[in-house]
């Protein structure tokens, strides 16, 4: 990786880490604070919760170190009726398309991922499905531990009390209507309930496109490649769960 695109990536990366790192020692710590007296260490659910952040956070990993880029590929049948790349100023594949934030072009380009500061394309869309799927499962995990802190929400301050609370936790710090140890516990519970929606959303919308061989903008232009029937019937999910030594144009 390229020191001015780790450059441009770093932001959105180490913001992301730290968002994650913070949802899960707010999540540790309701599990220890809010043990019922004489229940056991929770090891299990703090293992399960570990592993499905690392399992995430490797997935991430490969996301961003497999480029999928037309860089170092040796691309089969070059320039056979294929478009032409002013920005690159080369030939490229049909379903390869430019990104101004990369300045490459990309095969089988989806779209440009802001938070992890790169384009999801075909060598690392299984590690973007991957990623979305154990993102979903943790933030979902994450959500039903914090019922205890809705819990003791309602108890301290009412049902109006906590339902303004976690629609507008910012407003509520900032009118003094609670402290900050509260407005953390709230701001977090909704961090994960709005996540675990926003990647269930992303993974269900990529798994049909995968199923149907679609990018989103073929989806949105309601175009089907050339390789699948007109339903979108035909899958392609074993292509995109490997990884390819060279690129074959449909």
């Amino acid at each position: 990786m390229e020191g001015r695109d780790w450059d441009r990536r770093a932001l959105p990366v180490c913001a992301g880490a730290v968002l994650a790192t913070t949802l899960v020692a707010e999540v540790l710590l309701v599990l220890l604070r809010f043990r019922p007296p004489g229940q056991p260490f929770p090891l299990w659910p703090i293992a399960s919760l570990l592993f499905l952040l690392a399992s995430a956070l490797e997935n991430a990993r490969r996301f961003i170190m497999a480029s999928p880029s037309t860089r170092g590929v040796m691309l089969a049948g070059a320039g056979q009726g294929w478009d032409y790349c002013y920005s690159c100023q080369t030939h490229v594949p049909s379903r390869c398309s430019h990104c101004f934030s990369c300045n490459v072009c990309v095969l089988r380009r989806d779209h440009h991922c802001l938070l992890l500061g790169q384009c999801v394309g075909y060598q690392n869309y299984r590690y973007f499905l991957c990623l979305l799927l154990y993102g979903s499962v943790a933030l979902l995990y994450g959500s039903l531990l914090n019922v205890n802190v809705v819990w003791m929400l309602l108890e301290e301050g009412g049902l109006a009390h906590t339902i303004l609370l976690l629609m507008l936790p910012w407003l509520m710090l900032l009118m003094g209507q609670v402290n900050f140890v509260t407005f953390a516990y709230a701001f977090m519970t909704d961090v994960c309930v709005v996540g675990f929606l926003f990647c269930l959303s992303f993974l269900l919308f990529h798994s049909l496109l995968a199923l149907r061989g679609q990018t989103t903008k073929e989806w949105r232009w309601n175009h089907f490649p050339n390789q699948i029937s007109e339903n979108g019937r035909a899958l392609q999910i074993p292509e995109l769960l490997k990884g390819f030594p060279n690129y074959e144009e449909s």
